[in-house]
């Protein structure tokens, strides 16, 4: 009984010793020969889903008509290593596939974004400038000009339009004419101020005819009170004249020619027929005459209400 007992105990133990032998060397060189199979079929599966899951992302940015031309190549590669059997290539192009979609993405947004940013931010920018802008133009532009160009230009454009009606209603005109043939080789030649000197001249002749002025003369005419005869022309009083009509003009011509192309333009336009350029109109008190911006109601230099 005791051999007996003894023997089952030695074999107990060698068992155990076995067992542990055989476990041991599982873990320590068959499971090493499995891993890599199973690692592997993991890569393969993790490939599969980052390739599937970059071309759904894909297929969304495209029909949003994003350019995307960088991940499909990158996915087309992809596609050929995973058919290679070359699944942790495959899988880092996937991903980086799905970085680069990524990033369209977010190109996309901020694009959509930055877009509606910048037409608030013009738009509020438009708003407070406008009014700035419009009152600066005027006198910035007149600025670029030679001295006298606009005045000059918009009274000989006066002077044709009224030429025209005289014309057609059988008056003489032909000291009219004379003037403004002057004045239109002044202006082609530059010289501004003469042109808008004989203009004005010109136009004195359509403006005086009722009160003794023909052609920009003075002639003979009975006073009936006095009896008294004027046969002398006024160089004088043409000359003040003169002044008051430049004056006169420097005023309406900036309401009445384009700054941008000096065509002829008509009160209430707000564009010009010519260029298409807006018509910049100064808004002034009645009464001082003071510039006044579009929000103003009241004048800021004499109080005055504006309309």
């Amino acid at each position: 009984m005791e051999i007996d007992t003894t023997l089952r105990v030695i074999i107990l133990v060698g068992l155990l010793i076995g067992l542990s032998l055989l476990i041991y060397f599982e873990l320590r060189y068959m499971r090493r020969r499995r891993n890599p199979k199973i690692d592997m079929q993991l890569v393969k599966d993790e490939a599969y889903n980052s390739i599937v899951t970059a071309k759904a992302v894909a297929k969304v940015l495209n029909e949003r008509k994003r350019d995307i031309s960088k991940a499909e190549r990158l996915i087309f590669k992809a596609e050929n290593a995973y058919s290679r059997g070359e699944y942790n290539n495959s899988k880092q192009l996937a991903l980086e596939a799905k970085r680069e979609l990524e990033r369209s993405k977010v190109s996309e947004e901020e694009t959509e974004e930055n877009t509606f940013d910048k037409i608030l931010s013009k738009r509020s920018d438009a708003d407070q400038g406008e009014e700035e802008m419009e009152n600066k133009t005027l006198f910035e532009e007149e600025k670029r000009l030679p001295e006298n160009y606009l005045q000059s230009k918009f009274m000989i454009k006066n002077v044709e339009r009224e030429l025209e009606r005289a014309v057609s209603a059988g008056k003489n005109a032909g000291n009219a004419m004379e003037f403004l043939e002057g004045a239109r080789r002044h202006f082609d030649s530059g010289n501004y101020t003469e042109a808008l000197k004989l203009a004005c001249r010109a136009d004195r002749c359509f403006t005086y005819t009722d009160t003794g002025f023909i052609d920009g003369m003075k002639v003979a005419k009975k006073d009936d009170a006095a009896g008294t005869e004027v046969t002398e022309e006024n160089n004088e009083e043409a000359t003040v004249e003169d002044s008051i009509i430049e004056e006169s003009v420097m005023e309406a011509v900036k309401e009445t020619i384009c700054i941008e192309c000096g065509s002829f333009v008509e009160e209430d336009d707000v564009f010009c027929g010519k260029c298409g350029s807006k018509v910049v109109k100064e808004r002034k008190c009645p009464k001082c005459g003071a510039l006044a911006s579009e929000d103003d109601r009241f004048c800021r230099k004499c109080g005055t209400q504006l309309a």
